[in-house]
Protein backbone atom coordinates (compact mmCIF):
# COMPACT_ATOMS: atom_id res chain seq x y z
CA UNK A 1 0.00 0.00 0.00
CA UNK A 2 2.72 2.39 0.96
CA UNK A 3 4.77 1.12 -2.07
CA UNK A 4 2.13 2.19 -4.56
CA UNK A 5 2.10 5.57 -3.54
CA UNK A 6 5.26 6.28 -3.81
CA UNK A 7 5.45 4.74 -7.07
CA UNK A 8 2.19 7.07 -7.98
CA UNK A 9 4.74 9.95 -6.69
CA UNK A 10 6.75 9.21 -8.33
CA UNK A 11 5.40 8.76 -11.93
CA UNK A 12 3.70 12.36 -11.03
CA UNK A 13 6.66 13.69 -10.67
CA UNK A 14 8.50 12.15 -13.91
CA UNK A 15 5.07 13.49 -15.62
CA UNK A 16 5.95 16.84 -14.58
CA UNK A 17 9.65 16.94 -15.62
CA UNK A 18 8.39 15.84 -19.23
CA UNK A 19 5.90 18.14 -19.59
CA UNK A 20 8.47 20.95 -18.35
CA UNK A 21 10.72 19.61 -21.25
CA UNK A 22 7.92 18.90 -24.14
CA UNK A 23 6.01 22.13 -23.10
CA UNK A 24 8.14 25.28 -23.61
CA UNK A 25 7.09 28.22 -21.42
CA UNK A 26 5.58 31.22 -22.03
CA UNK A 27 8.83 32.98 -21.86
CA UNK A 28 10.66 31.13 -24.13
CA UNK A 29 8.44 30.99 -27.00
CA UNK A 30 8.18 35.43 -26.89
CA UNK A 31 12.21 34.96 -26.33
CA UNK A 32 12.34 33.20 -29.94
CA UNK A 33 9.43 35.18 -31.60
CA UNK A 34 11.69 38.21 -30.73
CA UNK A 35 15.12 36.62 -32.07
CA UNK A 36 13.43 36.11 -35.31
CA UNK A 37 11.57 39.45 -35.95
CA UNK A 38 14.90 40.67 -35.03
CA UNK A 39 16.82 38.42 -37.30
CA UNK A 40 14.69 38.97 -40.35
CA UNK A 41 14.67 42.77 -40.30
CA UNK A 42 18.44 42.94 -39.93
CA UNK A 43 19.05 39.70 -42.42
CA UNK A 44 16.46 39.28 -44.62
CA UNK A 45 15.17 42.00 -47.54
CA UNK A 46 11.82 43.66 -47.53
CA UNK A 47 9.97 41.44 -50.33
CA UNK A 48 11.94 37.87 -49.46
CA UNK A 49 10.31 38.49 -45.37
CA UNK A 50 6.76 37.95 -47.13
CA UNK A 51 7.78 35.17 -49.27
CA UNK A 52 9.35 33.80 -45.54
CA UNK A 53 6.39 34.76 -43.78
CA UNK A 54 3.68 32.64 -45.77
CA UNK A 55 4.96 29.33 -46.12
CA UNK A 56 5.41 30.18 -42.42
CA UNK A 57 1.79 30.65 -41.82
CA UNK A 58 0.74 27.26 -43.74
CA UNK A 59 3.07 25.22 -41.74
CA UNK A 60 1.42 27.30 -38.61
CA UNK A 61 -1.89 26.00 -40.02
CA UNK A 62 -0.72 22.67 -40.81
CA UNK A 63 0.58 22.16 -37.04
CA UNK A 64 -0.75 18.80 -36.72
CA UNK A 65 1.38 17.46 -39.02
CA UNK A 66 4.68 15.51 -36.91
CA UNK A 67 7.35 18.36 -38.38
CA UNK A 68 5.81 21.53 -38.24
CA UNK A 69 4.79 23.79 -35.23
CA UNK A 70 1.71 26.53 -33.99
CA UNK A 71 4.84 28.67 -33.39
CA UNK A 72 5.26 29.09 -36.80
CA UNK A 73 1.55 30.91 -37.41
CA UNK A 74 2.92 34.04 -35.81
CA UNK A 75 6.29 33.87 -36.99
CA UNK A 76 5.23 34.01 -40.20
CA UNK A 77 2.75 36.86 -39.13
CA UNK A 78 5.61 38.96 -37.47
CA UNK A 79 7.74 38.17 -40.87
CA UNK A 80 4.70 39.98 -43.10
CA UNK A 81 4.03 42.35 -40.26
CA UNK A 82 7.85 43.80 -40.91
CA UNK A 83 6.91 44.69 -45.11
CA UNK A 84 3.96 46.41 -43.88
CA UNK A 85 5.11 49.88 -42.80
CA UNK A 86 2.14 50.74 -39.71
CA UNK A 87 2.40 47.15 -38.48
CA UNK A 88 6.01 47.25 -38.44
CA UNK A 89 6.12 50.36 -35.86
CA UNK A 90 3.84 48.56 -33.55
CA UNK A 91 5.14 45.26 -33.98
CA UNK A 92 9.08 46.56 -32.93
CA UNK A 93 7.53 48.42 -29.99
CA UNK A 94 5.98 45.71 -28.99
CA UNK A 95 9.45 43.53 -29.61
CA UNK A 96 11.10 46.69 -27.45
CA UNK A 97 8.97 46.07 -24.44
CA UNK A 98 9.32 42.20 -24.62
CA UNK A 99 12.73 42.50 -24.92
CA UNK A 100 12.72 45.15 -22.01
CA UNK A 101 10.86 42.73 -19.78
CA UNK A 102 12.35 39.57 -20.57
CA UNK A 103 16.01 41.02 -19.22
CA UNK A 104 13.55 42.60 -16.21
CA UNK A 105 12.85 38.73 -15.49
CA UNK A 106 16.26 37.39 -15.71
CA UNK A 107 17.76 40.07 -13.75
CA UNK A 108 14.84 39.57 -10.92
CA UNK A 109 15.48 36.12 -11.01
CA UNK A 110 18.93 36.13 -9.77
CA UNK A 111 19.86 35.24 -6.43
CA UNK A 112 21.53 38.19 -4.24
CA UNK A 113 22.79 41.27 -4.77
CA UNK A 114 21.26 44.46 -5.29
CA UNK A 115 18.89 45.56 -8.39
CA UNK A 116 20.01 49.05 -9.56
CA UNK A 117 21.32 51.86 -7.21
CA UNK A 118 24.79 51.85 -6.06
CA UNK A 119 25.82 48.55 -6.32
CA UNK A 120 29.64 47.60 -7.21
CA UNK A 121 32.57 50.01 -5.87
CA UNK A 122 33.77 48.75 -2.11
CA UNK A 123 30.34 47.20 -0.97
CA UNK A 124 30.93 43.97 -3.34
CA UNK A 125 33.17 41.94 -1.34
CA UNK A 126 32.91 39.43 1.51
CA UNK A 127 30.69 39.99 4.40
CA UNK A 128 33.36 41.22 6.70
CA UNK A 129 34.61 43.83 3.85
CA UNK A 130 31.60 44.79 3.82
CA UNK A 131 30.87 45.86 7.27
CA UNK A 132 34.05 47.77 6.95
CA UNK A 133 33.25 49.32 4.53
CA UNK A 134 29.90 50.74 5.40
CA UNK A 135 31.19 51.88 8.78
CA UNK A 136 33.88 54.03 6.68
CA UNK A 137 31.22 55.98 4.55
Amino acid sequence: MFTESIRQQDRTKYMLQLLKRLVPSKAYIIEKLVWIVRWADKHVPPGVRTLFGIPLMIGGILSFLPVLGIWMLPAGAMMIALDVPPWRRRMLKWVDKQEALLDRSETSGTTGGTTGGKSGGKKGGTTGEAGKTSAAD
